[in-house]
This record gives structure tokens, sequence and C-alpha cells, in this order.
């Protein structure tokens, strides 16, 4: 990493919880609704009873707003309740002994869709289990003594494969854009369009239609590589900045945090950071987390193209693809060749105490005239002791190159 920020050690961030592409409309005469399991038992809410002679204090009434609510353990099936408050809350995760997931609900409002006289109370609910992956779907609830109990659901997915993209009371049935393909940490590629009815044996898929499809731009694709701390470079010729992922690798665990680095390449000098992963395995980490970072960083990436690198071996000279351009590092020294041409000096890596720079992969930007170069800090025999980390690096090109 480029400096200190980049390496102070793994602190667990709290998770985000809304995931932004994630839209839903609904109307103020009723709400939204979903299912595609079997219809819950029905009833009616019961009123309040009123006090008894003696009693010091009537019975309270009991929230039907599925944000503030006891209700059913729709995450992952089990007989507990979900206590909801403020529009969220935690359960015992299946993923593991003593793992918590987490939820989110939003009110869709209430309805009485199959006209038999009883609401249907609609929420849309998110489950984040812990783990890499999410799920969400439309639920009806009745009231039934007070207390939420499913009436049914349209069953959603994680994100771009499956998710619900926008959800929306149309008259008596639900329309659906339901996510179905693309990179699930960050955007979805191709819609499909549903429309659901509900009768008193559940919701029915009445309509199902392709929806828009559209390729993910330049900038979406960008991010879903840096959000996953993959090894790419993004450009922009507006900005003179590079963007790259930043990561720390420990023995025997991989990689353990990531960032997103944006470079100015006349200074070579780092202007931002923005703080993706700095402990994985924690919910800030989660795909869920990186989900959520996704449309912040699609905006600053805007104009950013991402640009192929070649591969560099530590002690080998190394020939950029596509150009007749030799790289060649010698300890801390890196210096270039155009052809059987002699070496022009390029500059000096940065170096650090206990780490040994090696180079292991470079772009060439002809239109910025630089060559930037990703630099492993590694520890050698002192792995265990520290972590390998990363430098990125960007030379202007000697006069005549």
């Amino acid at each position: 990493m480029r400096d200190a920020a980049n390496r102070k050690n793994l602190d667990t961030m709290p998770s985000s919880s809304r995931i932004p592409t994630l839209t839903v409309l609904a109307l103020a005469a009723a709400p939204l609704l979903g299912a595609c399991g079997e219809r819950g038992t029905r009833g009616v809410a019961e009123p309040a009873t009123s006090a008894a002679v003696g009693d010091t204090q009537a019975e309270q009434p009991v929230s039907v707003d599925p944000r503030d609510a006891d209700i059913p353990d729709v995450c992952t099936g089990g007989p507990a309740r979900l206590q909801v408050k403020g529009g969220g809350g935690s359960y015992d995760s299946k993923l593991g002994e003593g793992m918590k997931g987490s939820f989110e609900v939003s009110s869709l409002g209430k309805a009485d869709l199959d006209a038999d006289g009883v609401e249907e109370i609609l929420a849309l609910v998110l489950c984040q289990p812990g783990g890499s992956g999410t799920h969400d779907a439309v639920w009806a609830f009745h009231s039934v003594g007070g207390r939420l109990e499913q009436a049914g659901r349209i069953d959603g997915g994680d994100r771009a494969n499956g998710g619900l993209a926008r959800a929306e009371l149309q008259g008596n049935k639900i329309a659906i854009e339901r996510n179905a393909g693309g990179e699930a940490a960050c955007c979805a590629d191709k819609t499909v369009n549903e429309v659901w009815g509900y009768t008193k044996a559940g919701f029915v898929k009445e309509k199902s239609e392709p929806g828009a499809s559209s390729a993910p731009s330049p900038a979406q694709t960008l991010a879903a590589d840096l959000l996953k701390g993959r090894q790419q470079l993004g450009w922009s010729a507006a900005k003179n900045q590079i963007a790259y992922a930043v990561t720390i690798e420990e023995e025997g665990t991989g990689t353990v945090a990531w960032n997103v680095g944006f470079l100015d390449l006349k200074t070579d000098k780092e202007v931002e950071l923005v703080e993706v992963c700095q402990a994985a395995g924690s919910p800030r980490c989660s795909e869920a987390a990186l989900a959520a970072q996704a449309p912040d960083l699609v905006k600053r990436l805007d104009g950013f193209v991402a640009v192929a690198g070649t591969e560099a071996r530590p002690g080998e000279a190394t020939k950029i693809a596509g150009t007749d351009l030799t790289l060649t590092q010698e300890k801390a020294n890196v210096s270039i060749a155009k052809g059987a041409g002699k070496k022009a000096r390029l500059g000096k890596l940065k170096e650090e105490a206990n780490h040994k720079p090696e180079i292991t992969r470079v772009w060439y930007l002809p239109e910025a005239k630089a060559v930037v170069v990703r630099v492993l800090m590694n520890p050698g025999k002192k792995f265990g002791e520290l972590n390998v980390f990363e430098q990125t690096r960007a030379f202007a090109l000697p006069a005549g190159l």
C-alpha cells in the first residue's frame, strides 16, 4: 500500500445495510406485494380488549407496521421470530455457530388484494446471513391476534442474480422488475418484468417477459473488479489519474484487506484512498457491503477506462504487451528500452525496511506518456511477522519513447 493509512491493521467496520440498486415504489392507495410460496394462515386483526374492573392498565395495541413488529423468521424459516426495530435487526445465521445475520424490512403498505375483506400487510425483506450472499423477497402478512403471520411471498434473489430491482402495485396486480444476470457485487445487465396476482391459493405469476438489457458501463465494470481487490487498473485522461486496488496479504490467510487508490500521474502521488475491506470475513467485506459501496465508486470512476496490463516476473526483463518496450528492474532501479536500443532510466522504487520491492505487473499508457507498475513489497523470510502489501508507481516516459 502507498501509505500508513493503507496498512492500519484490519479494523472491522460496521456493515452497510442497504443495497443501493434496490428501488421500491409503492402507491399511496396500496403497497407492493410479493410471494412465491404457499399462502399462510389467514386471520383478522383482533381489537384490543378494554380494561376489566380492577385492571390497572388496558391491553396496549400491538404494532402491525412490519418495520417495528414481531414477524416470523422469514430469513431462515426457523421457529424463532424476528424482532424488527426501526426497519431492521439481527438473527442467528445458519452459516456458522455464533454467527449473526442482519435483515432490513421496508414497509410497502397494506391493501385488500383479493377483495375478501382482509387486508394484506406488505413488506420487502432483505436477509444478509453474514457470508457472501444476500436474499430479498416481498412478503404479505396478515395480522392475527395482533401478530403478523405469513400470507405469501414473491421470492427475490441475490442482487444482480434474481434480486428485486423494482416492485409496484398496479391496480390489483403486482409489477416486479427482477435482475436477471450480471456482476453480483455491482450491477445487473438485464432484467425480467413480471406481473403477479393474489388469490385464495396465494401469489400467482401471471406474466413474465424480458426487460431492459444493457451492458455495464466501463465505470461499473471497473468498480466491480476493484471492489473485489482484483489487479485491475483504470485511467482517466480528463483527470490524469489512475485507479487501482491496494491489497494486504497475510501468511496462511491470503488477502485480508483491500482498498481502492487514486494516483495523480503527473505527481506520482496518491490523491485519494477509498477504504473497502479492512478485515476479510467481517460484515464490512461481505458481498452486501461491497454492493452497497458500488454506486459511489461508480460515480467516482466516471470517465475511467480499464487498461490491460502485462505480467512481470521478479528478476526478469518484461516485454510490455502490444509495444516494443522492455522494462527492467535492478534492485530498486527501474529502466526501459525501445527495441534493441539503450536502456533509459525511469526512476527508483520506494523502499521500506524488511521488504523487498518486486514489480509484478506493468501498464503502458501511451496517451499519458507514462508507465505504471504494481510493486509487491515482499518481506521474504520475515513473512509471518510482516504483511505483504503493494505499491503502485507511475513513471513518465523519457523523451523519444
